[in-house]
């Protein structure tokens, strides 16, 4: 019995994935090149999911260094804990649910995106053998968008004659819009051997179809301009693999595709990951990564990525750095970004085994 709903997990999973994959339903969300180490934020399904009993983590991106002088700053910060539904974790199910707050910044005209979200997942155990887990998740939240209008500059009308004289008379709405947000996921993960393993993700994002025209409700009756601009819907799948080729080296090839709207974005990349003596209570991590994103009907490549981390007992640290190849062709000159993040768990009983997402 477990054997067939596990078969048959793995086809519906694998069969959504290439459906919504193929409908690329879908403005932009932060893309962190470490999409793994805030999982929540793309994926409400990966909620909880993790070595220990509850984790804090958080994530920080300079971006586009070098393309101007004042780039854009994202900051994640997340708080997880599981709810447990009996004493063996990998053998019982349980539900992880969390916090996160996420901000998007511009600093050339103070635009500004703020996220507070709430996300709850529930993890069922398929099989114990191959700690197979199939996982549903939703989030809801409020995302706040601003802009300050001091740092926009209108050209003056011209005055009919010869000059440019003429006040702007520039109709604005409140500076400050919020809107509500829903996400749902699914997630599968499995272990093939002892050496090989496989996690699938799944999500969708703006399932309300928010508005996000800072207009939309403005009641100048002077203003004849356009009131909406609805956000695209937004698809996020993950395929994470595994393969520990002896007791202490380990290879993490992944795959991450977004969807929204007309536009595409991919990364590939594996890491690998080093025990260390004494008590492999230590590991090391060196990655490489590329970004692709479509450009009218082709895909063409945008970041090259080097990734270095630092795992010691259940603290991680990694940091990313992305070379923009794609601005280095156009522009003579490549952008740069990067990135630090932090995730550090911890257990209410030492000594407990828990499923852990890789």
């Amino acid at each position: 019995m477990r054997t067939g709903i596990k078969n048959m997990a793995s086809r519906l999973t694998f069969y959504l994935l290439l459906q919504f994959i193929c409908l690329g339903l879908a403005g932009q969300d932060i893309q962190f090149s470490q999409y793994n180490a805030i999982g929540a934020y793309y994926n409400p399904a990966a909620s909880g999911f993790f070595g220990g009993n509850f984790r804090v983590g958080s994530i920080y991106r300079n971006q586009w260094i070098g393309f101007q002088d004042q780039p854009f700053v994202q900051l994640a910060i997340t708080g997880e804990i599981k709810f447990l539904t009996g004493e063996g974790l990998v053998t019982k199910d349980f539900i992880g649910a969390g916090v996160y707050f996420a901000t998007d910044r511009s600093q050339l005209f103070d635009w500004n995106k703020n996220e507070m979200v709430l996300h709850l997942a529930y993890h069922k155990l398929l099989d114990k053998r191959t700690e197979s887990f199939l996982s549903g998740g939703l989030s809801f939240g409020l995302v706040q968008r601003s802009v300050n209008y001091d740092h926009l500059y209108f050209e003056d009308q011209f005055d009919g004659l010869e000059a440019y004289n003429r006040p702007t008379s520039e109709l604005l709405p409140a500076n400050i819009h919020a809107v509500p947000i829903v996400k749902l996921g699914l997630r599968y993960q499995t272990s093939f051997s002892n050496a090989w393993g496989m996690e699938l993700g799944l999500s969708a994002d703006k399932i309300l179809s928010a508005d996000h025209s800072f207009f939309n409700g403005y009641d100048n009756p002077d203003y004849t301009g356009s009131r909406e601009a609805p956000a695209f819907r937004n698809i996020v799948a993950t395929a994470n693999f595994r393969y520990a080729y002896t007791r202490v080296d380990a290879l993490f090839p992944r795959i991450y595709l977004f969807a929204q709207g007309p536009h595409r974005l991919i990364q590939t990349g594996v890491h690998y990951r080093k025990l260390l003596p004494p008590k492999n209570a230590a590991a090391i991590y060196a990655g490489l990564s590329g970004r692709w994103s479509n450009r009218e009907m082709s895909i063409t490549p945008v970041d090259l990525g080097l990734l270095l981390g630092l795992e010691f007992n259940q603290a991680i640290v990694g940091l990313h750095y992305d070379i923009g190849i794609r601005d280095a062709s156009k522009y003579n000159s490549p952008t740069h970004s990067f990135e630090l993040s932090l995730r550090i768990s911890g257990d209410y009983e030492r000594g407990k085994d828990a499923p852990v997402a890789f």
